[in-house]
């Protein structure tokens, strides 16, 4: 049985954390045209001060763990160590106090996270390309060419 544990930190997200919550676990019946059993969805309430943390609980499919404040990346830490799937899913919630910006915001495109999420269960790995960094000096051609101050000014003073 193949379980996705999708890990929510919040912070001070009572306008949100419901409707960010319940979309979650309407993808459950969805994920098995992918090859996942179950869905597990963490609520990592860091420290809220509002009824964030009251409100998570109150959703059937939620488990919430509760924690002093840890910043983001402690949030997301506890969530990955308490998670019992096999896959993880990071969700972050974007909401806004008038309710315009309300939805859901992954890491990576969701075409790339299904691709992935493939792979894991029927492979055990990601068989991908690799993707990196590669350091060069830059030239000064380079630096003024791509630099887009440098670029803007170009075309209204030919000295540079």
């Amino acid at each position: 049985m193949t379980t996705l544990s999708v890990v929510i930190p919040a912070y001070n997200e009572e306008d949100g954390i419901e409707e960010i919550s319940r979309r979650v676990l309407a993808v459950k019946p969805a994920l098995a045209e992918v090859g996942v059993d179950d869905l597990e969805l963490i609520v990592v309430d860091d420290g809220s001060q509002d009824r964030t943390g009251e409100i998570a609980a109150s959703i059937e499919g939620v488990r919430l763990i509760t924690q002093e404040n840890k910043g983001y990346g402690g949030a997301l830490k506890t969530g990955f160590t308490n998670a019992k799937g096999e896959l993880i899913g990071i969700n972050t919630i974007t909401s806004s106090k008038n309710g315009t910006s309300v939805g859901i915001g992954f890491a990576i495109p969701i075409v790339l996270a299904k691709e992935v999420m493939a792979h894991m269960i029927e492979y055990g790995r990601v068989l991908r390309g690799w993707i990196g960094v590669r350091i060069q000096n830059i030239s000064e051609f380079n630096y003024y060419f791509y630099n887009p101050i440098y670029t803007k000014l170009s075309v209204y003073d030919k000295k540079i």
